[in-house]
Order: structure tokens, then sequence, then C-alpha cells
């Protein structure tokens, strides 16, 4: 994401940028003076309860984490493992935990 590569981005995890633009968001709130960021969580809380984005936010990733467990979604190949973790995936890979 931060290299610009938004296709390759909303084809592994599509909600990559809202949780970053949401950490962006509670980072700089943590550092506001208390009685502005009091006020502008109170200005969020009635957005969010006149728009309704949080249920629909809820149903959208609910939808795809489904269809990334049926495999309708593109699924990233996992990295080769290195270190104790080759050791690890190898014997799990062969039934093999001695």
């Amino acid at each position: 994401m931060l290299r610009g590569d938004w296709h390759a981005v909303m084809r592994l995890h599509p909600f990559a940028p809202f949780f970053a633009l949401v950490g962006v968001i509670c980072s700089v709130v943590a550092f506001l003076p208390r009685g502005l960021a009091e006020r502008l969580a109170g200005q969020i809380e009635v957005f969010e309860r006149k728009m309704k984005i949080p249920a629909l936010i809820l149903m959208v990733f609910a939808l795809f984490g489904l269809l990334r467990m049926l495999g309708l979604w593109y699924l990233p190949p996992l990295p080769q493992a290195k270190g104790i973790f080759k050791k690890v995936s190898s014997a799990v890979g062969n039934h093999n935990l001695n």
C-alpha cells in the first residue's frame, strides 16, 4: 500500500486502506487536547448513528470473510519458512512432530 500498488492491495485485502485510515485517525486523536478529542469523538458518534456506517462495514467485512473462506477471493501464497519455522513447517507437513 505504501508503494502505491493499489491493485495488489485491493486484491489481497480490500479493507486495508480503511483500517489504515482508522489507525491514522486514532493516532492523531490520541495527541489532541482532551476537549478537542471529546468533541471530535462526539461528532463521529453522531455521524455513525445517522449514516449506519459501522453496520454496513460489519456486513461487508463478514461477506468478504465468507468469500475468502469459500475460496472465491484471492488467497495470497504463504512465504517460504525460514530458520526454526522451516523445521516446524516441514515436520508438520510430514506429520512428524518429534
